[in-house]
């Protein structure tokens, strides 16, 4: 608070020195083990409430500091409480809604509070890639011990997998590009080279569109010589085409994509039709947040459907249609939109690259959402606020300094 004393002072920076050390347990281990991150991000929240008891006066402060993403960000809270609350079961809904927009987003929460240290933020991103580089590994070495197994994605689901690559990649190829030490650089392209094998050996074709797109166009912003991202994509391609060239089971799946009759495509044609007649039935606010999965088994799921189980549409914007009904996917897509738009405009205007960071990650994440329902896979949603938080606390940083 404003005119606390030298030893309160004191204390808050020992609770955010404690709230640091559980972060970074978190993203060590945000891709190894759902239990000890949970554990961590626990231990985060708690110690943070502990700060916020002595110090809160900041948060209006972090509310204003970039006021399109907390109006952005807002609209889509809003509409999904109005969803929620229309649902059939509004109480499920509101306990829902807590856990998508509160405990699975304490990552970002904490940083933007209690993380004001760049050398800290700088400790959290290279914990956060050392996570994801240890699990590649183990998915690589699955791979090859067990070359009969289908789709290893090492201490997690495959498709939690795909979606944390979807980002991690181009965000990988950025420190490649601009890392200072030589040593560092080399060491950002080798877990560049390391995630895609992993993403190959994944094999979810939707996240190998999404860095099939993210990641080129990544390089080209940032590239400050055009010829030399040309021939880096051709040397990438003839890469790929070879590795495609020599396996089939990469040719298999590469086969697959415009093919109708193939399992996966098919049933995710019938949930997303699926979704679509729920939000014919119900345009404004859908069936309701968190009642998609109850909604499709009880009333919507297609005769033809071969795997009943499911539980969600396989698509960010579909699951949006069909749950949140017209106000709650406008108000996602605008969110997303908005936030594209700030990585862009901010890395041409101030050449931060945290910016480019940022966009690299919505990009990677959204469009392999086109495919998945990435926003309600926990690891992903964890993992996507937290490293999104540390983005946006280095650009507010970075424009403190500046004015200072």
């Amino acid at each position: 608070m404003m005119g606390a004393n030298p030893l309160e002072n004191q204390h808050i920076a020992k609770i955010e020195k404690w709230i640091f050390y559980f972060m970074g347990g978190f993203a060590l281990s945000s891709s190894l083990s759902i239990a000890a991150a949970n554990i961590f991000l626990s231990l985060s929240l708690v110690a943070a409430l502990w700060r916020l008891w002595y110090k809160h006066d900041d948060l209006g402060a972090v509310l204003r500091a970039k006021w399109g993403i907390t109006i952005a960000f807002g609209a889509l809270l809003g509409a999904t409480l109005l969803s929620g609350l229309s649902s059939q079961d509004p109480v499920w809904s509101l306990r829902l809604f807590g856990d998508y927009y509160g405990y699975r987003m304490v990552g970002l929460y904490v940083v933007l509070v209690c993380v004001r240290d760049k050398r800290r933020l700088c400790w959290l991103a290279g914990l956060t890639m050392l996570s994801i580089s240890l699990n590649n590994i183990c998915t690589i070495g699955l791979a090859i011990l067990k070359p009969a197994a289908i789709r290893p994605a090492g201490f997690m689901s495959y498709m939690a997998q795909a979606g944390m690559l979807s980002a991690a990649i181009p965000v990988f190829l950025l420190a490649g590009m601009y890392l200072k030490k030589a040593s560092w650089r080399w060491s950002a392209w080798f877990l560049t080279l390391l995630s895609v094998v992993a993403l190959l050996y994944n094999a979810t074709r939707g996240a190998w569109i999404a860095v099939g797109i993210t990641a080129p166009l990544v390089a080209f912003l940032g590239a400050e010589h055009k010829g030399k991202w040309f021939i880096g994509c051709m040397a990438v391609g003839l890469v790929l085409a070879g590795c495609f060239a020599m396996s089939p089971r990469l040719q298999h799946y590469g086969d697959t994509f415009n093919d109708m009759e193939y399992q996966s495509n098919h049933e995710r044609m019938l949930i997303w039709q699926s979704a679509f007649r729920m939000f014919e039935d119900h345009p404004l606010l859908g069936v309701g947040f968190g009642q998609f999965e109850n909604a499709y088994h009880t009333k919507y799921i297609s005769p033809e459907a071969k795997e009943p189980g499911l539980g969600h549409a396989h698509s960010n914007v579909l699951q949006m249609l069909g749950e949140r009904g017209a106000l709650g996917c406008l108000a996602f897509m605008g969110m997303w939109v908005y936030f594209v738009v700030f990585g862009i405009r901010g890395w041409f205007r101030e050449r931060n690259i945290a910016y480019l960071a940022w966009f690299a990650i919505v990009m990677g994440v959204m469009l392999q959402g086109l495919t998945e329902y990435n926003m309600g896979t926990t690891v992903v949603t964890k993992f996507y606020w937290f490293v999104l938080g540390i983005c946006l606390q280095w650009i507010i940083l970075s424009e403190e300094e500046m004015k200072s």
